[in-house]
């Protein structure tokens, strides 16, 4: 039987082990003492569980995927979702009815000019923009884009938005704006052009069909990574964690082996690489030279109230730019769908920042709980942890979204038997969308045959 070596235990990594071990002996390689990526869980005392950030899972659309990932899910075990409660924070306000950015916060005169701007803005124009800022004029008219979406990027990425790539508005899931009352919002969205850049007024409306799922027993989402990692291992997946690549054995335009850090070679007939793609480039010595990435720092900021929440959304953004909050998990929340009494009051605070003590930094995002209204000015904690997320967070500058498409270029026609997904092949930013671009792409390379 041929064998497939997959490298990165992420999601992408993991549906493509899923997909090929049908037809190969499958080697997962992770560079991590256990697959998942960010899609984990941690502990304190076996008694908090919380999330590496915000992680609902939903249907993919894809009925033969869905089966795959959430079909052994227990029932019970599993709540189901109908719609997700998001919310956001921005001008100094909590809108509770939705994550996207609610114009109507800015002061009146503003909005009005910036209305205006937007509805009339004219097609076509996004396609030609150069960089963020000028795609954000093109598509929600200079006054939002001023007012809002400079703020607000410059918050998440620590730069001007001309220096990054018009992608960054679609990574940080900004690309709708609500600009009115429900009424108006709905009216505004029967037409296609606006549709496309405006939100409804609530998530209530216009509600997706696909079914979603967290876990109700209080122990977080990466139950479900680790039953896929036990699924994988039952049908035969040799999962190597803790292995690091040192070099990668080709000839004649085929990736033939890997070796490893402890010098051990792997042979294969197909490799899925998952990982940045400037690395297989630089462990196959193709001689192409890379910038380094600027990165953004991302930490995680877990507590344990004493006291509920004061809002009933599963999870909020934070679009303020004076705060350094992004995102907050309220896992309470989430069980309570279930019908369910949560035996604590626990959420997660996903940060953006360079440099900063994580001991500050944790001591500002609750400072920032309690100012959003979010959490009682009464409540006492009675946990809070920090982690730092390591490896951090390319920014989409020009020249990372060059470089990396200049990688797949030449990996591509280096090799005849290797696929590129997840970080490696870009364009995909949301999970749902790597999933089902890495199952297509893994059932398509399971059926070719290497010449």
């Amino acid at each position: 039987m041929k064998t497939a070596v997959v490298v990165g235990g992420g999601i992408a990594g993991v549906v493509a082990a899923m997909v090929l071990r049908q037809k190969y002996k499958v080697v997962l390689i992770e560079r991590s003492s256990e697959c998942g990526g960010l899609l984990r869980s941690v502990s304190y005392g076996n008694q908090y569980y919380f999330d590496m950030g915000t992680h609902v899972l939903s249907d993919t659309g894809v009925p033969e995927l869905d089966r795959m990932l959430y079909g052994w899910l227990p029932e019970n075990l599993w709540n189901r979702i109908d719609v997700l409660k998001t919310g956001n924070y921005f001008a100094r306000q909590l809108f509770p009815h939705n994550q996207y950015v609610n114009a109507a916060s800015l002061p009146s005169p503003l909005y009005q000019q910036g209305f205006f701007d937007l509805l009339n803005t004219e097609p076509d124009q996004e396609s030609q923009a150069a960089n963020c800022m000028e795609y954000c004029i093109a598509r929600f008219g200079r006054t939002f884009a001023e007012a809002i979406y400079r703020p607000v990027i410059r918050k998440l990425s620590g730069n001007e938005p001309e220096n990054l790539h018009p992608y960054v508005v679609s990574l940080y899931n900004l690309q709708r704006l609500i600009v009115a009352n429900r009424h108006v919002s709905s009216e505004l969205k029967k037409s296609d052009f606006y549709d496309a850049k405006l939100s409804y007024f609530s998530y209530s409306e216009g509600v997706s069909s696909a079914k979603k799922y967290y876990p109700n027993n209080g122990k977080g989402i990466g139950q479900w990574m680790n039953g896929l990692e036990r699924r994988l291992e039952a049908e035969g997946v040799n999962i190597r964690t803790g292995s690091q690549i040192k070099r990668i054995i080709h000839q004649e335009g085929l990736v033939n082996a890997l070796e490893l850090s402890t010098g051990e070679i792997l042979t294969c007939d197909k490799m899925v690489w998952t990982i940045p793609a400037s690395f297989l480039a630089s462990l196959a010595e193709l001689g192409l030279s890379f910038r380094k990435p600027q990165l953004r720092s991302m930490s995680l900021h877990h507590f344990v109230f004493d006291e509920p929440f004061q809002v009933d959304n599963h999870y909020l953004y934070c679009w303020e730019e004076t705060f350094n909050t992004f995102r907050i998990t309220l896992y309470p929340n989430m069980i309570a769908e279930s019908g369910a009494s949560p035996a604590h009051h626990q959420c997660t605070v996903e940060v953006f920042s360079d440099g900063s003590d994580l001991q500050v930094l944790r001591g500002q995002a609750e400072a920032e709980l309690r100012a959003m209204g979010v959490v009682p000015a009464s409540a006492t904690v009675s946990l809070s942890e920090s982690q730092q997320v390591l490896e951090g967070f390319p920014l989409m500058t020009h020249d990372f979204v060059n470089d990396t498409a200049e990688a797949n270029s030449r990996i591509g026609q280096a090799f005849h038997n290797v696929l590129l997904l997840g970080k490696a092949a870009g364009g995909a930013f949301f999970m749902n969308d790597v999933m089902v671009h890495a199952y297509r792409e893994s059932m398509k390379f399971a059926e070719e045959e290497v010449e």
